[in-house]
């Protein structure tokens, strides 16, 4: 039996195209060593028959998204409705009235006496034993296959995603995976970018995870 090379493209779950190159032969072959080495390769022989399996990376797919959107319960106070309330006198006393309603500082306030609408509906749920509210949050991976290593310069700060997903808020960079896929002078890497939303309605905080300087 004379040489013979089958091929065969495959895109995989990334989208990213692998050619397969499987060659069988009656006589050693040689295989994939250093920077030759693609996606991966396996080489068997067998009665002098010798078959040789070599993946490569063709090119290069489109970002993957992942979206996870999930929700978590978060003190009732902390709600996006009532952000412009939260440095009233009326929901400061609501604040001191819920941690003991017989502080003296009160002077005898209770949230029945308070025409603040905020502190209305705080004491609304609070009567109903409703303390918290599920507050929703988006997490976002993408993944790529690219031929440099990763920056890590965006992790811990404001970063957009990308893929024009349409949330009320903003998103964190929180994490970065690569796991180098070939070998050789200019290495492919598959890289997992994650993204952590802000609560619908907010923002992450530009000091702390921005550009915002100290005295800005």
């Amino acid at each position: 039996m004379a040489t013979e090379s089958q091929y065969q493209w495959q895109g995989d779950a990334q989208g990213n195209v692998i050619k397969t190159t499987t060659t069988e032969a009656f006589e050693p072959q040689q295989y994939p060593t250093g920077s030759d080495i693609g996606a991966g390769f396996s080489y068997t022989e067998s009665d002098g028959k010798t078959v040789l399996v070599h993946q490569e990376y063709e090119g290069y797919g489109d970002v993957t998204y992942t979206v996870d959107a999930s929700v978590s319960a978060q003190p009732i106070e902390s709600h996006p409705k009532f952000d412009n309330e939260r440095d009233t006198v009326e929901f400061k006393k609501w604040i001191d009235w819920k941690k003991n309603s017989t502080d003296p500082a009160l002077d005898g306030w209770t949230p029945e006496q308070s025409e603040s609408s905020a502190v209305w509906w705080l004491y609304y749920f609070f009567r109903q034993g409703v303390t918290t509210y599920l507050c929703p949050a988006v997490t976002i991976k993408h993944t790529s296959i690219e031929p440099t290593y990763p920056s890590l310069q965006n992790v811990g700060k404001i970063s957009n995603p990308g893929g024009g997903f349409d949330f009320d808020g903003d998103y964190l960079c929180v994490g970065i995976t690569a796991e180098q896929l070939t070998l050789g002078a200019a290495p492919l890497f598959r890289t997992v970018v994650e993204y952590q939303s802000s609560a619908p309605g907010r923002t992450w905080d530009g000091f702390l995870y921005g550009s915002t300087p100290l005295n800005g």
